[in-house]
Protein backbone atom coordinates (compact mmCIF):
# COMPACT_ATOMS: atom_id res chain seq x y z
CA UNK A 1 0.00 0.00 0.00
CA UNK A 2 2.63 2.58 1.00
CA UNK A 3 4.69 1.96 -2.72
CA UNK A 4 1.69 3.39 -4.52
CA UNK A 5 1.87 6.98 -3.87
CA UNK A 6 -1.85 6.42 -2.00
CA UNK A 7 -3.26 9.05 0.99
CA UNK A 8 -3.84 7.45 4.74
CA UNK A 9 -7.61 6.78 3.95
CA UNK A 10 -7.04 4.44 0.82
CA UNK A 11 -4.12 2.83 2.08
CA UNK A 12 -6.16 1.81 5.37
CA UNK A 13 -9.13 0.99 3.18
CA UNK A 14 -6.68 -0.89 0.72
CA UNK A 15 -5.47 -3.24 3.65
CA UNK A 16 -9.15 -3.36 5.70
CA UNK A 17 -10.47 -4.67 2.22
CA UNK A 18 -7.66 -7.10 2.13
CA UNK A 19 -8.05 -8.84 5.27
CA UNK A 20 -12.07 -8.95 4.66
CA UNK A 21 -11.53 -10.82 1.95
CA UNK A 22 -8.74 -13.24 3.17
CA UNK A 23 -11.30 -14.00 6.08
CA UNK A 24 -13.94 -14.71 3.49
CA UNK A 25 -11.56 -16.55 1.10
CA UNK A 26 -10.45 -18.85 4.70
CA UNK A 27 -14.31 -19.53 5.36
CA UNK A 28 -14.86 -21.13 1.76
CA UNK A 29 -11.83 -23.15 2.51
CA UNK A 30 -13.51 -24.25 5.78
CA UNK A 31 -17.01 -24.66 4.74
CA UNK A 32 -16.96 -25.74 1.00
CA UNK A 33 -20.00 -25.20 -1.11
CA UNK A 34 -20.08 -27.29 -4.13
CA UNK A 35 -16.83 -27.72 -5.78
CA UNK A 36 -15.17 -24.77 -4.10
CA UNK A 37 -13.27 -25.16 -0.84
CA UNK A 38 -11.42 -28.01 0.89
CA UNK A 39 -13.31 -28.57 4.06
CA UNK A 40 -9.61 -28.09 5.82
CA UNK A 41 -9.10 -25.08 8.66
CA UNK A 42 -6.40 -23.09 5.74
CA UNK A 43 -6.15 -19.63 5.93
CA UNK A 44 -6.05 -17.92 3.12
CA UNK A 45 -3.87 -14.69 3.14
CA UNK A 46 -3.08 -12.06 0.98
CA UNK A 47 -0.98 -12.73 -2.11
CA UNK A 48 2.63 -11.26 -2.79
CA UNK A 49 3.01 -11.94 -6.29
CA UNK A 50 0.43 -8.72 -7.40
CA UNK A 51 2.28 -6.60 -5.70
CA UNK A 52 4.78 -5.63 -8.68
CA UNK A 53 1.18 -4.90 -11.16
CA UNK A 54 -1.04 -3.30 -8.06
CA UNK A 55 1.73 -0.79 -7.73
CA UNK A 56 1.74 0.17 -11.55
CA UNK A 57 -1.75 0.17 -11.82
CA UNK A 58 -2.29 2.07 -8.04
CA UNK A 59 0.59 4.58 -8.83
CA UNK A 60 -1.27 5.79 -12.22
CA UNK A 61 -4.89 5.45 -11.68
CA UNK A 62 -5.70 5.52 -8.04
CA UNK A 63 -7.53 3.15 -5.85
CA UNK A 64 -10.66 2.37 -8.09
CA UNK A 65 -8.18 0.82 -10.42
CA UNK A 66 -6.71 -1.25 -8.00
CA UNK A 67 -9.93 -2.73 -6.78
CA UNK A 68 -11.43 -2.99 -10.23
CA UNK A 69 -8.39 -4.99 -11.60
CA UNK A 70 -8.53 -7.18 -8.54
CA UNK A 71 -12.27 -7.79 -9.10
CA UNK A 72 -11.76 -8.66 -12.45
CA UNK A 73 -8.61 -11.24 -11.65
CA UNK A 74 -10.57 -12.79 -9.26
CA UNK A 75 -12.91 -13.95 -12.37
CA UNK A 76 -10.12 -14.76 -14.46
CA UNK A 77 -8.76 -16.89 -11.57
CA UNK A 78 -12.21 -18.88 -11.26
CA UNK A 79 -12.26 -19.49 -14.87
CA UNK A 80 -8.90 -20.67 -15.17
CA UNK A 81 -9.13 -22.96 -11.76
CA UNK A 82 -12.19 -24.64 -13.76
CA UNK A 83 -9.68 -25.59 -16.55
CA UNK A 84 -6.65 -26.05 -14.74
CA UNK A 85 -6.22 -29.84 -15.08
CA UNK A 86 -6.65 -29.68 -18.59
CA UNK A 87 -3.94 -26.71 -18.91
CA UNK A 88 -1.32 -28.02 -15.78
CA UNK A 89 0.76 -29.56 -19.21
CA UNK A 90 0.84 -25.90 -20.51
CA UNK A 91 3.07 -24.96 -17.46
CA UNK A 92 5.87 -26.87 -16.56
CA UNK A 93 8.30 -26.48 -14.13
CA UNK A 94 10.71 -24.75 -15.94
CA UNK A 95 8.57 -22.17 -16.56
CA UNK A 96 6.59 -22.11 -13.15
CA UNK A 97 10.20 -21.88 -12.16
CA UNK A 98 10.85 -18.98 -14.47
CA UNK A 99 7.83 -16.73 -13.07
CA UNK A 100 8.31 -16.97 -9.94
CA UNK A 101 12.03 -15.94 -10.06
CA UNK A 102 10.81 -12.89 -12.01
CA UNK A 103 8.23 -12.25 -9.73
CA UNK A 104 10.71 -12.51 -6.75
CA UNK A 105 12.99 -10.35 -8.85
CA UNK A 106 10.61 -7.59 -9.24
CA UNK A 107 10.54 -7.53 -5.63
CA UNK A 108 13.85 -6.37 -4.52
CA UNK A 109 13.60 -2.50 -5.06
CA UNK A 110 11.12 -2.77 -2.42
CA UNK A 111 13.11 -5.32 -0.52
CA UNK A 112 16.18 -3.54 -0.31
CA UNK A 113 13.89 0.20 0.63
CA UNK A 114 12.62 -1.74 3.53
CA UNK A 115 15.46 -2.75 4.64
CA UNK A 116 17.65 0.26 4.67
CA UNK A 117 15.06 1.58 7.19
CA UNK A 118 11.89 1.66 5.42
CA UNK A 119 10.82 5.30 3.53
CA UNK A 120 10.90 8.66 4.83
CA UNK A 121 13.07 7.99 7.68
CA UNK A 122 15.77 10.19 8.93
CA UNK A 123 18.21 7.41 9.14
CA UNK A 124 17.74 5.83 5.76
CA UNK A 125 20.43 3.01 5.29
CA UNK A 126 22.65 3.03 8.42
CA UNK A 127 24.40 0.38 9.75
CA UNK A 128 21.89 -0.93 12.33
CA UNK A 129 19.06 -0.94 9.59
CA UNK A 130 21.43 -3.30 7.72
CA UNK A 131 22.38 -5.47 10.65
CA UNK A 132 18.69 -5.78 11.75
CA UNK A 133 17.75 -6.40 8.20
CA UNK A 134 20.57 -9.02 7.91
CA UNK A 135 19.82 -11.01 11.24
CA UNK A 136 16.09 -11.16 11.47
Amino acid sequence: AGATGLDLSDKTLLVQCSFFIAGIATLMQLYPVWKIGSGLPMVIGVSFTYVPTLIAIGSTYGIEAIFGAQLAGGFVAILFGAFLKPMRKLFPPLVAGTVVFSIGLSLYPTAIRYMAGGTDVSDFGSPINWAIAIIT
